[in-house]
């Protein structure tokens, strides 16, 4: 992985909204097409599901969903549970960001 991913994925854990904002466009535009890096971020994403910052729980969301493009082994369908957990968050922002990002998983399956 590049170092510049790797300082965008450090950058999401900022409690400063714009440098984590700024890692979020970085990280969306750089999952526009498959990377060979999902697999070494996807277990912390995955832990940050459960995170109780909301901030950290909507975008490990959104990113899991955006990388299943980049998921040969469609590991994203064993997450699927947590991923709907998140969609019923008690943040209604964190849900809906999330419930808008859970079609990817579909489209890529279906694709495959």
């Amino acid at each position: 992985m590049e170092n510049n991913i790797r300082s965008y994925f450090v950058n999401l854990q900022s409690q400063d909204k714009n440098v984590r904002y700024e890692a979020y466009i970085h990280l969306l535009n750089a999952t526009e097409e498959k990377v060979d890096w999902a697999y070494e971020v996807r277990d912390d994403l995955k832990k940050d599901l459960t995170h109780p910052d909301h901030h950290r729980r909507s975008i490990a969301a959104q990113l899991l969903c955006i990388l299943s493009k980049s998921d040969p082994e469609n590991r994203i369908l064993n997450d699927f549970a947590d991923l709907m957990a998140v969609t019923k968050d008690k943040q209604f922002v964190t849900a809906r960001h999330s419930l808008q990002s859970i079609w990817k998983i579909g489209e890529i399956c279906m694709m495959k």
